[in-house]
């Protein structure tokens, strides 16, 4: 009995360490990461790591392929055929080598840097980012009858004058609340990477913001960008140019 345990532990041990040390899924496929800042934490390893898979998992494989690049380190880079190839302006991934039969994305130096940037703005909003996907999650679940047209009002700000929209700011077009409430079953939120968030300063406040993309469930080709704000306890949509 004691020398089955051994094997079966033996035989564990030795599949585990055929994964790289630090990898996501994306899909069936176990994809790892390599980082050429040396000084990086396990923790800021682990923070990129979850991320990076969160990026990847707003990107079918059926709508993906691999082609060859001109970058002699890599055997390969990623891009979109089909659709929405979304990730942040600040993430050039796509690159990758080929470590042990693994695919393995680099997180070169610049990008690792960006990250500890976006840690250190995430810290400082703790209660703002851990409520973003239960905001998200409500948009989606908006349906005639349940939602009230006041309550998809207050889900807009104006950023300019620092306040709620109203019903009088949509206007000559108050169609605009009813087809957005009627549409959202049909809508999906990409749920943002941590380098999607910005800080924007308004009068004498500073706002978090981020960006995403809203997308039809059955036409990955119908999207749109959104931008949100954390504004009076709470996310709005908010206009990035005004």
């Amino acid at each position: 009995m004691k020398k089955l345990i051994g094997m079966i532990l033996f035989v564990s041990i030795t599949v585990n360490a055929q994964f790289p040390a630090c990898h996501f899924q994306w899909g069936d496929e176990t994809c790892g990461l390599t980082f050429d800042d040396t000084n990086l934490t396990a923790e800021v390893k682990a923070v990129i790591r979850d991320d990076v898979g969160l990026i990847f998992s707003r990107i079918p494989t059926n709508v993906s392929t691999y082609i060859i690049t001109n970058d002699v380190r890599y055997t390969a880079g990623l891009t979109g055929i089909n659709g929405l190839l979304y990730y942040p302006e600040n993430f050039a991934f796509g690159t990758y080598k080929n470590i042990n039969g693994f695919r393995c994305f680099d997180i070169e130096t610049d990008v690792s840097s960006k990250y500890l940037e976006a840690i250190a703005l995430t810290n400082r909003h703790k209660v703002a980012v851990a409520t973003v996907p239960t905001f998200l999650t409500q948009l989606e679940s908006m349906r005639p009858g349940i939602t009230t047209t006041n309550a998809y009002v207050h889900c807009f700000w104006m950023m300019k004058e620092e306040r709620v929209f109203t019903l009088t700011d949509f206007g000559r077009h108050p169609e605009w609340i009813t087809e957005g409430i009627a549409t959202a079953k049909d809508k999906f939120f990409f749920r943002p990477s941590i380098l999607d968030f910005s800080e924007r300063t308004a009068g004498e406040n500073v706002y978090l913001c981020f960006y995403t993309y809203m997308m039809s469930r059955t036409d990955r080709s119908q999207y749109k960008g959104m931008a949100f704000t954390y504004a009076q306890g709470a996310w709005r949509f908010f206009n990035p140019m005004e």
